[in-house]
């Protein structure tokens, strides 16, 4: 893995940044939640959350380099406390906006079915340590896939389902941390697939997803010095050496036939400035626009979600056409026609 690690390292060069940048923007989100509900806020509210927020914070940082603690084990959990944004379902082909998400398990960053769309996964967001969660749709069998008190972000589904990946990572620094993958059906054992450089960048959101064979993961990687852009690389499920996929490109995805989609980077900003698909080796913009983000192929693969602004956006393929379909952010595929939505 030593040629490999030498091109991140080239690729990943050391800089400070003064913020987090992926904190930085889900504050900003945080704050227009907060900014709809003070209305409704009592003085005794704020105080028993600014004491949730007190004690989170307090939790000591045992971590080692990898982000996790020296034990592997899987516990339970029965109050999440996640204090994000409200997620409600939102119906494609009618703009209909369903009901909300069970309460036990909202408030998280997003949430991904699994494949035969019976749990989600989820995190919280966005004061550290964050763990990596599954449940069932209906809120019930909540239960931590991530060591306790370890930072894991961004967990996705394996096309199976019996395993999900999530970026391990010491929240208390700018360290970018590494790739895991847990069993979540049967032993609840943890593997650790990448060893990264270890350089502290505010852009440290490394989004990683799985192909559709399931044999490898894919993520982006910031890269400098200088203004901030990504790259696209993959590395085995099993762990291994990464491979570069394509310079200049974030927020990549497959769709189930193998087709690539992924954002147009803009510097210093986690937000992209086009959406592009990879087919058959060519790559075709299908969205021309500043300032989007998130994009999530449909099961079908005949169209992609994406976020920009306040609203949630759906692109056709194969014509381009895209429809605004709600408002709020960070869109996920329920089914062909449904996506769960952040709303506050």
């Amino acid at each position: 893995m030593d040629d490999t690690r030498d091109l991140l390292e080239r690729t990943g060069a050391r800089f400070p940044f003064p913020e987090q940048a992926f904190e930085r923007m889900n504050r900003r989100r945080e704050r227009k939640v907060r900014n709809r509900r003070i209305g409704a806020w009592t003085v005794a509210a704020g105080i028993a959350v600014l004491a949730v927020v007190l004690a989170t914070r307090a939790v000591p940082d045992a971590r080692d380099r990898t982000g996790h603690r020296p034990s592997p084990s899987v516990a339970p959990t029965v109050d999440l406390n996640l204090g994000g944004p409200r997620h409600v379902f939102v119906q494609i082909s009618s703009g209909d906006v369903g009901k909300m998400l069970p309460e036990g398990i909202d408030g998280g960053s997003f949430y991904p079915v699994s494949p035969d769309g019976t749990r989600f996964a989820f995190h919280p967001c966005c004061d550290p340590p964050v763990s990596s969660y599954v449940a069932n749709v209906d809120g019930t069998g909540a239960r931590r896939v991530s060591p306790d008190g370890v930072d894991a972000y961004g967990p996705r589904w394996s096309p199976d389902g019996t395993t999900v990946v999530y970026q391990g990572r010491n929240g208390f620094t700018q360290m970018i941390g590494n790739l895991f993958v847990a069993d979540v059906a049967q032993t609840g054992r943890i593997r650790q697939v990448t060893e990264l450089p270890q350089f502290q960048n505010g852009w440290w959101f490394l989004s990683p997803t799985f192909s559709p064979d399931g044999t490898s993961i894919l993520f982006h990687l910031p890269r400098g010095p200088g203004p901030t852009t990504w790259d696209l690389w993959s590395v085995p499920t099993t762990g291994g050496e990464p491979a570069l996929v394509r310079r200049n490109a974030a927020f990549g995805e497959y769709s189930a036939e193998g087709d690539l989609v992924y954002l147009s980077p803009m510097q210093r900003n986690f937000l992209g400035s086009g959406l592009w698909v990879l087919e058959d080796g060519k790559a075709r913009q299908v969205v021309d626009a500043q300032d989007i983000g998130w994009p999530r192929w449909s099961p079908d693969g005949t169209r992609i979600a994406y976020e920009r602004g306040d609203d949630v956006h759906v692109v056709d393929v194969a014509s381009g056409r895209s429809t605004r379909v709600s408002r709020g952010g960070r869109p996920e595929w329920f089914d062909d026609d449904t996506l769960v939505v952040a709303r506050g």
